[in-house]
């Protein structure tokens, strides 16, 4: 049996501060740097924040029946928020976002300090390390040097609900008992792909231009890369770790797998990872231990069964279920 890497921890936490001292201590623990002042408060007044995170996604949610101004130091992680009720107004070095209670998700600033003035509102929102967001920049072409957003607002109401429907996965996935995200292999694929996906909902520099092409990587280098990934295929693997590897650039490294493989290093780590799946379950099949087509993606990182079927089947010409009946 291939040992696979410990489960993440997921932390949820739900608030719900009496006055206007405890809830500013409650922003203060999940987010960056910030002061926080509210309004009047009154007998009826009301605050509810709940969060709920593993090591590389968190998931929000604020219900406040009061007003209140928060001004913070320049976000270190993508947050998307978005107004289920109320109003909220999003300023910093000349920008200014103005969020409705329309369900449309907006993209916060980075890189500035913010101020949010916020007015009754149920908001709902989900961070991601910026160092994920550059990778998947550097995985469409461009640079981490380069990279910027150039919009906050989805480029199309298609783009919105996309979005929406990603992220209430993950804010289901994360509040679930048995969640799946504490496996870090879906985790990492997870957040890769939220990442991914705000490259194609938000305006941002790799829809506007292509780095030129790097120089051509080595035959050896290539193949000290996929040795690393066949390696480490039971673990978390960004594109920086394979290229460290390899000794050569992230976008070098890049180049030379569309080129000599049609596909991206992480691509060909999923493609490992269904033939490590392939192989259980031909075991399973002749063996003593009987394990589900479920249990086994989900081992190697496939948390979708509809979606790894289908990969299943394209690469071997069966179904997953017909290799486990032998």
């Amino acid at each position: 049996m291939v040992n696979l890497p410990a489960p993440l921890p997921i932390e949820r936490a739900e608030f719900r501060p009496r006055d206007a001292d405890a809830a500013t201590a409650v922003f203060e623990q999940l987010y960056v740097g910030n002061r926080t002042r509210f309004d009047e408060v009154g007998a009826d007044a009301a605050l509810e924040v709940s969060a709920a995170s593993n090591p590389l996604l968190a998931t929000d949610r604020i219900r406040s029946t009061i007003g209140y101004r928060v001004d913070t130091e320049p976000l270190d992680y993508l947050f998307v928020t978005r107004l289920g009720a109320g109003r909220m107004t999003v300023t910093g070095d000349g920008t200014e976002i103005r969020q409705r209670a329309d369900g449309v998700p907006a993209l916060l600033p980075l890189g500035m300090p913010l101020r949010f003035d916020a007015d009754r509102i149920d908001l709902t929102g989900l961070r991601l390390p910026l160092a994920t967001v550059l990778t998947a920049a550097e995985e469409r072409g461009g640079t981490a040097a380069d990279f910027r957003f150039l919009g906050f607002r989805p480029v199309s109401g298609a783009a919105a609900r996309w979005w929406t429907g990603l992220f209430g996965a993950a804010r289901t996935d994360l509040a679930a008992a048995d969640s799946v995200l504490s496996n870090p292999l879906v985790a990492a694929e997870f957040a890769a792909a939220l990442a991914a996906t705000a490259l194609v909902v938000f305006p941002n520099t790799t829809m506007v231009h292509s780095a030129p092409e790097p120089g051509a990587a080595p035959d050896s280098a290539l193949r000290r890369g996929i040795d690393y990934l066949h390696a480490h295929a039971t673990e978390v693997v960004g594109v920086a770790d394979i290229a460290a590897a390899a000794g050569v650039t992230p976008r070098a490294l890049q180049y030379a797998f569309r080129t000599h493989h049609g596909t991206t290093p992480l691509g060909y780590l999923r493609t490992i990872r269904l033939d490590r799946a392939h192989a259980e379950l031909l075991e399973s099949a002749t063996g003593r231990e009987r394990r589900t087509v479920a249990a086994v993606a989900l081992r190697w990182g496939f948390s979708n069964p509809g979606r790894f079927a289908a990969a299943y089947r394209k690469r071997f010409g069966q179904p997953p279920t017909r290799t486990l009946r032998g």
